[in-house]
């Protein structure tokens, strides 16, 4: 009997790399070194064509682009030297100050998108990408179900479908990834 095509995507508990298309009309400044592998490294997985990351480990690859996008340099020489895991989980605990579950004060999200802006802006324009009220307030519209602590809903929403980068694939390449 010949099964049904798998439905792609059909938990909203999973997310791929390939699934998440992100707003047009941006631009890095930085060139790319982060991929896929790297990702998947980072949460322990092994990335082959039917890698997928959960819910759970959105944050992660939030606070992977985010911290390349502050400082696309370091982190391509971090990567390189075998540093950038240690860094990654450095900047989350300091970017949620120690306490994951309050998630980060409005100053803090304002200070990681001045940072993100310096290499990151929309296209033909000077004004920012976004703002830190509105990635606070699509972060609290996140169900915790999908995402359990305040941090890391903030740095998931940074880079979930149609917010506020380009599509993932510009950053971690454009592995075959199932969902």
């Amino acid at each position: 009997m010949e099964q049904a095509p798998r439905q792609r995507h059909a938990s909203p508990a999973v997310a791929t790399l390939e699934s998440m298309e992100l707003a047009p009309k941006r631009r890095s400044c930085a060139r790319k070194c982060l991929s896929a592998p790297n990702v998947f490294a980072l949460v322990g997985k092994k990335a082959t064509d039917d890698a997928n990351l959960t819910a759970s480990e959105l944050p992660w690859l939030g606070t992977s682009i985010l911290l390349y996008l502050m400082d696309p340099a370091a982190t391509c020489a971090a990567l390189r030297d075998g540093r950038w895991t240690g860094q990654v989980r450095a900047f989350f605990s300091a970017f949620s100050s120690g306490n994951p579950t309050a998630g980060p004060v409005p100053e803090k999200v304002a200070e990681l998108l001045r940072g993100v802006q310096r290499n990151y802006r929309p296209e033909d324009t000077h004004e920012p990408c976004v703002d830190a009220s509105r990635i606070l307030e699509e972060s609290a519209k996140l169900s915790a179900q999908v995402v359990r602590n305040m941090a890391g809903r903030v740095l998931a929403v940074a880079v979930l479908p149609g917010l506020h980068l380009p599509a993932l694939r510009q950053w971690v390449g454009e592995p075959n990834i199932g969902g």
